[in-house]
């Protein structure tokens, strides 16, 4: 669910294990548009100095935090698929992030 406002927190808040986000997976479906990034440090400063309305939601991940634009309107359900940092477990269900 989102807050009306540009930062969704961090990261960790919604999964420990994050590793990173599967591109072209974040979709918001209580508007069934796609959301676009992430936004590299030059692409999301040239949205947001944009004059002109921004018509395509955008996210950047910034020092562990979600941020979108424009800013959507809270309770929106946003969804995407992600890359997990524990990805193998062994005989006894244990996180390996490293197999030896």
């Amino acid at each position: 669910m989102t807050q009306n406002q540009e930062d969704q927190g961090q990261v960790d808040d919604i999964t420990s294990d994050f590793d990173r986000i599967v591109n072209q997976s974040m979709f918001n479906r209580t508007t069934a548009r796609q959301v676009f990034g992430p936004l590299s440090p030059q692409e999301w400063q040239r949205v947001k100095s944009a004059r002109s309305t921004i018509v395509r939601d955008n996210f950047r991940l910034r020092g562990g935090k979600i941020l979108f634009t424009p800013e959507p309107v809270a309770g929106q359900e946003v969804y995407f698929e992600y890359v997990s940092t524990n990805w193998v477990r062994d005989v006894d269900q244990n996180d390996k992030p490293l197999m030896d």
